[in-house]
């Protein structure tokens, strides 16, 4: 046990560790040779092996310069003192080790001993950096070990961490490998004291998390090998909150399966895999996983297929050593054995005098960030191209002088409208030269083409289409049909009706348009929407008097004033009698993929979160929150929300791996403090871009709607109709669809802020808005900075005016923005342009000082600014100048930066990555995205996030996708894609284990379906095909088997598979999901063998514990057969209790096929008690669901159902008869064909006692799955 000591104590209370003698002190580089002293040995080279693995932005060199994340080769030291300064008191600063993006290391004297010391400090005020630093001087201050970096001091300077350790002579393992690779006995050696290090840690309660061969030193040969741990900056407690690290932790040859899946919490197993990953390598010269420089392909291996057996590669090595490492690499962490334990086997064995493995040279390949970034200065541009044929070339000069074209060499010749410099007016500049060519030359034919071209290629993309049109233009210049739409009503257009879209010029005329709120500083006229406001507060307002929720939806065209709408509403309730407490909800595209994303932003808000906070602030101001709220009950949950760190209980943390569970869970957290909003004053939720809100805060918002009384108003864009159809459709939102201002609405805002502007100009500009109020602000700010009379006539054009107008630099700084999306943080900004001459922060005052950017008043990442697009259309202008390449660049560059930050959620890192033709990477961050989304509930999300990885995945990672998608389809009820998504996966001749999930989820999918033939061939497939997999995959497919037998009315093997199945899983954590489906399986069989009272015992064991482990859809799906069993038992009553429960719970918990059966079966409830009409009304609910689903055994037995209150309650022959007819059929359960048949023999009056006899026999003889169908078929006999 290696011991703890307190922080907070002296240096010389601290234990002494004596020096061996053979163990000279271990410096981490070869210091700067002082003067007349000896000459400094040269150091080996970089290994290249181990450069661009790590998924940081770049890859650290080796040793000891990997604390300051250098990219300079390991071991060369920087010559020349920095400087004498003395840090802390106590340490002089000598010269430079080491440099990195984050941090320096000095070697520094000890004043008084004279010692050497590494010296760590931050090379900027960094609060990531500086916490990370703070946290590793905590962790080494506390522990000690003979192969653990000792720690010295740590303290801060003027706010600045720094850190002190022992100065440490040696290299690297990973370049002493490459270098002079370890014989086996020295690997075994170098492995048992590293494996002692790592012991102290986990004793400790400290993961190190990135244990690889660059983090230790190594001095000395043979038995006087010595090895010592470094950089524990990702180090984290086992407990210790993790919510900031949305980015994988680790360097990927060295990870553990569950670090490659994309879990964050990794324990010490995953430090005992790295170590084991080391050994192999070093004893053969190659990794368990092979050496794949694809990263994609690579983790995809270590999760799916098993390692490479290591006396397969030098089987002259001990059995025993084999086993051992066998052991260490199992994929379940739970599995392996401790740091300790392996240690202690490995120390047991001998391996002589058995050479080094070969060396193998491993060359590396450039990751995204590291690619050279290629940022020409070719710009996209919206252009007016003026093409003619028949004028002498002169009569084209003077056009270009008189309207300011811009001649351009071409076939035909053309004048170019803004191909340098927009003013906004370029069509119309470009139409008036065109009449006035016609009007000097007749017989001229002139056509004018509208589009987007390239600065260094004027007439890319236009120059095509300009022929046909000038062969058509003998009655007037031609006009295409974009350059129709920027001249709007300005002039006087015939419409071609031969060619769609395409206009003949006759003549110019003015024409008028449309508002905004705010302008120039100045309160502008609420116009045109009064009919709106009043209807909302109509709505908002009701709800206090009534008590009841409203739901209100405002979907209009970005700019056409639903901001102003929003104010004035507020305005009104502000000034009301009692003012509502409101709470804003912002859709964010980067957070659209986020579960539950806009509501913990609101919610962390509300709590008092702001970036200067400490976790123990943090912590303070959440406290109080829940203490305020009275939500104590919630507070763990409610923490996990909002992302406050802490000691996690044993059902949160088995929630965490329950997606079902934890939605649950928040949905609850945070409807428990909405319930506490209503009750002392009235609550309005606003939502704000509602096409970019999380489909999870829509959910939960819509659960809220139905529980409580407030008042919800979401605004958005038209495209979030498309996104969310039905949204809160239970509620029948108000819905209001907001048009273009009026000509003269537009006029009247345009005068107040213009008063003195001429006529001319003001219709000018309600002209060009087309009632758009965004445009109408563009206008009149372009004409406020004096580009005067002739201006934009098309928003794509009105943006570029002001994008031009801007300074060269700030000009540069938006475009490189524009790729964040509408929200972007001033330090990504220097990151994006830090090979280029840009002053980033000059630039950005000058961007906010002409409101382009806004500022928000807190950044969700400490330390830097975080600034928004005043509009999202001049983002999405910026975004259009810039070329492919160059956008494929920046979207890389903007990926390594959220890396490096630690805060990057896997889809914005997939969508980034992907937009720089990082296929691969993408790939991996989209199955992370979408591993995640489908733990968490958001099967929706799930899907749309594995196809778009689906797109280029292969091999094994295209089976890991398919799985998900096919997961998460049978989720949304998808069957028939989910079908399909598991073909394509087992296409990919995926790992055994994979193979086997795969054919699981086929096969559950087809018994869903009614398929039962086709699941059984399904789960023998798998079990042929995956005959080398995992004992804990077979199981999961012999479950599977076990419900198929199940629904084909077989419950003896049924019970048989299932109770085999108990019998050989371990009742261990990660297998409690398998545990749980054999003992829901083993109780619907003991159901159907008429052993009822074992039957219920079995059902509540099963509620009861997969509820208590947060299995919510396994638990609800047991709830529906609990009262199947109360209802066989008589004990209707309880029964309907539990099957309501059910019903509820599948509906909250978007379990489509468990509210259908729960309904069903409830439907029997009421037969019982001649309740037809609540029979028939369940009966429908479950048909209706059965179908939607295309399950045919819940769509039979609900027609069935019909069928009974048709025979049974108010007579209706024809459609009874009706029912019968689709409820016979083969792929309805055995039971619900009895019952139909039953009821068509005594409808048609051929009911024999014979015939009654047979039924009655086979019905004793054969329970089937669903007894209560029987009971329905011999009642109706006995009638």
């Amino acid at each position: 046990m290696v011991p703890l000591r307190a922080t907070a104590s002296a240096p010389s209370e601290r234990r002494a560790r004596p020096t061996s003698p053979t163990r000279p002190p271990i410096t981490p580089l070869a210091p700067v040779p002082r003067p007349r002293k000896r000459a400094r040995a040269s150091a080996p080279p970089a290994s290249d092996s181990e450069r661009s693995r790590s998924i940081h932005p770049r890859a650290p060199a080796r040793g000891w310069i990997e604390h300051a994340r250098c990219t300079c080769p390991p071991f060369r030291v920087y010559a020349g003192v920095v400087n004498d300064a003395v840090v802390g008191g106590r340490f002089l600063v000598r010269e430079r080790a080491g440099e990195g993006a984050f941090s320096i290391v000095d070697r520094a004297e000890e004043r008084g001993s004279g010692r050497s010391v590494a010296l760590k400090r931050l090379r900027s005020a960094d609060p990531n950096a500086a916490e990370r630093l703070r946290r590793e001087a905590r962790l080494l201050a506390e522990l000690e070990h003979p192969h653990l970096v000792r720690h010295v001091a740590h303290g801060e300077d003027e706010g600045q961490p720094w850190l002190a350790l022992e100065w440490l002579d040696g290299e690297d393992l990973a370049s002493r490998q490459q270098r002079a690779p370890l014989r086996p006995a020295e690997a075994l050696r170098a492995a048992r004291q590293a494996l002692g290090a790592l012991a102290a840690l986990h004793d400790a309660g400290v993961v190190h998390r990135d244990v690889k061969p660059g983090n230790f030193v190594v001095h000395g040969e043979g038995d006087a090998l010595r090895l010592t741990l470094l950089d524990l900056g990702v180090a984290r407690s086992f407990d210790e909150d993790e919510g900031q690290d949305l980015v994988r932790v680790g360097t990927p040859a060295y990870m553990a399966p569950e670090q490659a899946a994309g879990d964050l919490r990794s324990g010490p197993g995953a430090d005992v895999y790295a170590v084991a990953v080391w050994l192999f390598e070093a004893l053969t010269g190659e990794r368990p996983h092979g050496d794949e420089e694809d990263e994609v392909a690579l983790l995809t291996r270590i999760v799916a297929e098993p390692p490479r057996q290591l006396l397969a590669l030098r089987p002259e090595l001990p059995e025993a050593l084999g086993a051992l490492l066998d052991a260490a690499l199992r994929k379940s962490p739970n599995a392996r054995p401790s740091a300790r334990r392996l240690a202690d086997g490995l120390a047991e064995l001998d391996l002589g005098e058995l050479p080094a493995p070969e060396l193998k040279d491993r060359a590396s390949h450039p990751t995204s960030e590291e690619r050279p970034s290629n940022r020409p200065l070719r710009r996209a541009r919206v252009i007016t191209a003026l093409f003619v044929e028949g004028a002498p070339a002169g009569e084209v000069d003077a056009l270009a002088g008189a309207h300011g074209g811009e001649p351009t060499p071409s076939v035909p010749p053309a004048l170019v409208f803004g191909a340098r410099r927009s003013r906004g007016d370029e069509s119309l500049r470009a139409a008036r030269a065109a009449l006035a060519l016609r009007e000097r030359m007749p017989d001229a034919r002139v056509a004018l083409v509208r589009g987007r071209s390239w600065t260094d290629e004027k007439l890319e993309g236009l120059r095509d289409r300009a022929p046909a049109m000038l062969a058509r233009a003998t009655d007037g210049p031609r006009v295409d049909p974009a350059t129709a739409r920027a001249l709007g009503a300005r002039f006087v257009l015939e419409a071609d009706p031969a060619e769609a879209g395409e206009h003949v010029l006759r003549a110019e005329r003015t024409h008028a348009t449309a508002a905004e709120p705010r302008l120039l500083g100045k309160e502008t006229p609420f116009v045109d929407r009064e009919r709106e406001l009043a209807r909302l507060l109509d709505e908002v307002e009701g709800v206090s008097e009534a008590r009841r929720a409203s739901a209100s939806v405002v979907l209009g065209e970005a700019g056409i004033g639903k901001s102003r709408l929003r104010f004035e509403l507020l305005q009104h309730l502000e000034a009301s009698h009692v003012p509502p407490r409101v709470l804003f909800l912002r859709g964010d595209p980067m957070l659209a993929g986020v579960p539950l994303g806009a509501l913990a932003q609101a919610l962390r808000l509300r709590v008092g979160f702001t970036p200067e906070q400490d976790d123990a602030a943090r912590r303070a101001a959440f406290d109080g929150f829940v203490r305020a709220h009275g939500v104590e009950a919630h507070a763990e949950a409610l923490g996990e929300l909002v992302g406050v760190g802490g000691e996690a209980s044993a059902l949160l943390r088995s929630l965490r791996s329950d997606a079902a569970g934890m939605a649950a869970a928040l949905r609850d957290a945070a409807l428990a403090v909405l319930s506490r909003w209503v009750e002392d004053r009235p609550l309005l939720v606003v939502v704000d871009d509602l096409q970019w809100l999380d489909g999870r805060t829509v959910d939960v918002l819509g659960v809220a709607l139905e529980r409580l009384p407030f008042a919800l108003v979401a605004f958005g864009r038209p495209s979030a109709r498309e996104r969310f159809p039905a949204i809160w459709d239970a509620r029948r939102p108000a819905r209001f669809e907001l048009k273009p201002l009026g000509d003269e609405a537009a006029t009247r805002l345009v005068r107040h802020v213009m008063d003195e502007a001429p006529d001319a100009l003001v219709a000018s500009i309600v002209e060009r808005a087309q009632g758009n109020p965004l445009f109408i602000e563009e206008l009149v700010r372009a004409a406020a900075q004096g580009d005067a009379a002739e201006l934009p006539l098309a928003i794509h054009a009105a943006f570029q005016v002001r994008i031009d107008a801007l300074p060269a630099p700030a000009r540069r700084t938006l475009l490189a923005a524009s790729v964040a999306g509408r929200v972007l943080w001033s330090d990504a900004l220097s990151a994006l342009l830090a090979d280029e001459r840009v002053d980033v922060e000059q630039s950005l005052e000058a961007l906010l000082q002409s409101e382009t950017l806004l500022e928000r008043p807190r950044s969700r990442f400490a330390g830097t600014r975080e600034l928004v697009f005043r509009h999202a259309l001049l983002r999405d202008a910026a975004y259009a100048m810039l070329p492919d390449e160059e956008r494929a660049a920046l979207h890389g560059a903007l990926a390594g930066w959220l890396k490096a930050r630690g805060r990057a959620d896997a889809a914005e890192l997939a969508h980034h990555l992907e937009e720089a033709g990082d296929t691969h990477g993408a790939t991996l961050a989209y199955m992370r995205a979408s591993a995640r989304s489908l733990r968490e509930g958001a099967a929706g999300l799930a899907r749309e996030q594995a196809e778009r990885g689906l797109r280029w995945a292969e091999g094994p990672a295209r089976a890991a996708l398919a799985e998900i998608a096919a997961g998460a389809c049978h989720r949304l009820g998808l069957y028939e894609e989910g079908l399909a998504h598991s073909s394509e996966g087992l296409a990919a001749r995926p790992a055994p284990d994979v193979t086997l999930r795969l054919a699981a989820d086929r096969a559950l999918t087809l018994r869903r379906l009614g398929r039962l033939e086709e699941a059984e061939a399904a789960i023998a497939a798998g079990l042929e095909q995956a005959r080398g997999a995992s004992a804990a995959a077979r199981a999961v497919l012999r479950v599977e088997r076990a419900w198929t037998h199940y629904n084909a009315g077989r419950p003896e093997p049924a019970l048989q598979d299932a109770r085999a199945v108990l019998a050989s899983t371990p009742d261990a954590p990660e297998l409690a999901s398998v545990r749980l489906g054999a003992r829901h399986a083993e109780a619907r069989a003991l159901h159907d063998l008429g052993r009822l009272e074992e039957a219920l015992e079995a059902h509540r064991e099963v509620v009861e514990s997969a509820t208590e482990l947060g299995h919510r859809w396994r638990g609800e799906g047991a709830r529906h057969g609990l009262g199947l069993v109360l209802l066989a038992l008589g004990r209707d009553e309880e029964a309907a209790r539990e099957l309501e429960r059910a019903r509820a719970n599948g509906r909250e918990l978007g379990l489509p096929s468990t509210a259908g059966y729960a309904a069903l079966f409830l439907g029997f409830v009421h037969a019982r008690a001649d309740r037809w009409e609540a029979c028939a009304e369940a009966a429908r609910e479950a048909a209706a669901l059965g179908e939607e689903l295309g399950a045919a055994p819940l769509l039979a037995g609900a027609r069935v159902l019909l069928g009974v209150v048709a025979a049974l309650g108010p007579r209706d022959p024809e459609a009874l008869l009706a029912a019968l007819e689709e409820a016979d059929d083969d792929a309805a359960p055995l039971s619900w064909r009895r019952a139909a048949r039953a009821l068509e023999l005594r409808e048609r009056g051929a009911l024999a006692e014979r015939e009654a006899e047979a039924l009655r026999a086979a019905i004793a003889r054969a329970p089937g799955d669903l007894r209560e169908a029987d009971a329905l078929a011999l009642r109706l006999l006995e009638r």
